[in-house]
């Protein structure tokens, strides 16, 4: 019950995050903005399929070399898997960086403003989280989930809090909810590795 409910909260607090800045970014700015990053959002999911998939394939081995003490083997699969998963991820995303405008109109006739920006800064934040998934499995194979899920949720909320703060008293353009994003992704990185060195 505990795992679980710690999963769902963690996943809660990520559906959260994405439609609360949905909201944010419809109050404070134009309908094109939205449409911009509603697209941006739409490429960077595709991308993602493909870091997901290889992960998916690695919870079950983390987890086994965990249950069966093999520290060296559960480290191994750690390491290289997020190796692996960033290079699948770089492979895709380095040339849609380079030539995302070109992509985009040869899917959408008129781009709408910010949307080439937009994709760049949403596939960079995917970057650094894919480097994350192999220890966010390792995290889970204990089976202790409250700090984990607890601190890295509660980060997830971070980004829609600061994004709003920045926007409503500094006068924050449209694309300080992704520099949000990225910075405490940076951070939630660093909070991982402390967390599954503990566990």
């Amino acid at each position: 019950t505990g795992f679980t409910g710690w999963t769902i909260f963690g996943a809660f607090t990520s559906v959260v995050r994405m439609q609360a800045l949905t909201i944010l970014i419809n109050q404070f700015f134009s309908p094109v903005v939205a449409a911009a990053r509603t697209i941006a959002l739409q490429v960077n999911n595709a991308l993602n399929v493909f870091s997901s998939n290889f992960n998916t394939g690695l919870y079950v081995p983390i987890v086994k070399e965990y249950a069966a003490r093999n520290k060296k083997g559960m480290f191994s699969l750690i390491f290289s898997g997020c190796k692996i998963t960033f290079f699948l991820m770089w492979i895709f995303a380095l040339p849609l960086c380079l030539r995302m405008e070109y992509v985009l109109t040869l899917w959408l006739n008129n781009l709408p403003e910010y949307v080439v920006i937009f994709t760049q800064l949403a596939i960079i934040e995917s970057l650094i989280n894919s480097i994350s998934y192999p220890i966010s499995t390792a995290a889970r194979a204990p089976g202790k989930m409250g700090l984990y899920e607890g601190i890295l949720g509660s980060l997830q909320l971070v980004i829609f809090i600061s994004s709003w703060i920045w926007i409503e008293f500094f006068d924050g353009t449209p694309f300080t909810v992704f520099y949000m994003g990225i910075i405490i992704n940076v951070v939630m990185f660093f909070v991982r590795l402390i967390i599954v060195n503990k566990l």
